[in-house]
């Protein structure tokens, strides 16, 4: 099948072999009428009439109609939204078929309710109309066809005929109606599903990053530092993480306020996200704390980067500070160990590098190696 949504091809296929079926359906209920036929007496040429009428011809037109509808579908040059409707006008030529051969039959009529709830499935009431339409038309073309297995003294219409003619009128309406009621509810429903994705979608970005920096937040963090080792681990690439914490923070707090402290956050967040490039990292591990990730970097790089981030740091002004006082951070670095220890060692020598640089005078850089 040519579709490229494979939603649509695998409900294209279902249809296609319900209509096999119907064809299958109708050819062997033919051929138990006529063993029914054979059963009670009747004429040879009779039996044979009645089962090419009714067995042969039908079974032979409705495959026929199978394969052209199969041959329309694997058309590379066919329209893909036109695709959907083969399906669906087949089920309705099928039905046709039926109701010529069996015009004398009381059933017949129902059969074109078949195509009009297979269009439910697509949710499409431009196509529901047009199959309404269609419906409508081969009913009463089937109803002409039904006067040449009348016998030819009887009156081409009676009362009964042309009740029984409005009524399935009526129905096809009133079914018509339903399915468009139907439409509407899978459609309704369909948008909820869709908006109740969209939010999830964004509740899912809004937890990948800090509300406040807008750096990667802490559950980010963990699925970063497992995609960054194992890619190390495969390519055997360096890999380096630094952990970062703003010096005497607590007293910024203390001092001058929360919404001081934010602004200092806010600064460094901007600060590390400017100076990363390529796809190094930066999360916002918990309070003050920053991580940042290195890929395919070697100590002595990243050890230059930061060092220009902490420099650059020290020399920001902020309004609430006293003239010439300033905000720093102590940073620990560490290269990834390999698959020998485990993550949580590697961070662990990236924070054991950050105390060291904070109990050794702060506003440094200290690094740590196995």
């Amino acid at each position: 099948m040519r579709p490229t949504n494979q939603k649509w091809n695998k409900i294209t296929r279902s249809l296609m072999k319900l209509n096999l079926a119907l064809i299958i359906l109708v050819f062997l209920s033919a051929l138990a009428a006529c063993a029914i036929h054979f059963a009670d007496g009747t004429a040879a040429s009779s039996i044979f009439m009645f089962c090419l009428q009714r067995a042969v011809l039908p079974g032979f037109v409705g495959l026929l109609l199978y394969l052209c509808a199969t041959v329309l579908l694997h058309k590379k040059s066919a329209n893909t939204a036109f695709l959907r409707y083969i399906p669906v006008i087949l089920c309705l030529l099928l039905c046709f078929n039926i109701s010529i051969w069996y015009a004398d039959c009381s059933f017949y009529n129902a059969v074109f309710l078949f195509p009009l709830f297979l269009t439910v499935i697509f949710t499409d009431k431009r196509m529901s109309r047009l199959v309404m339409l269609f419906s409508l038309a081969l009913l009463l073309l089937s109803d002409l066809f039904g006067l040449f297995f009348r016998s030819g003294d009887a009156a081409p219409f009676t009362g009964i005929s042309i009740f029984r003619l409005v009524l399935s009128l009526c129905i096809y309406v009133f079914a018509y109606m339903v399915a468009l009621v139907i439409i509407d509810s899978i459609a309704k429903k369909d948008r909820k599903i869709e908006e109740s994705m969209d939010m999830r979608n964004k509740l899912a970005e809004e937890l990948k990053h800090d509300h406040l920096t807008g750096l990667y937040s802490l559950g980010t963090y963990e699925k970063l530092m497992i995609d960054f080792t194992a890619e190390a681990e495969v390519n055997r690439t360096p890999l380096c993480m630094a952990i970062i914490d703003i010096d005497n923070f607590k007293k910024v707090n203390d001092n001058y306020g929360h919404a001081q402290g934010n602004v200092v956050l806010v600064a460094l967040s901007e600060l590390l996200q400017n100076h990363c490039t390529g796809r190094e990292a930066v999360a916002r591990y918990g309070g003050e704390e920053f991580v940042i990730f290195f890929p395919n970097t070697n100590i002595a790089v990243a050890f230059t980067k930061l060092d220009e981030m902490r420099r650059a740091f020290a020399s920001l002004t902020f309004d609430f500070l006293p003239e010439g006082k300033h905000i720093t951070f102590s940073t620990g670095l560490a290269a990834y160990p390999g698959n020998k220890y485990s993550n949580e060692f590697f961070f662990e020598l990236a924070d054991k590098a950050m105390y060291e640089a904070k109990d050794s005078g702060k506003n440094r850089i200290c690094v740590q190696t196995v």
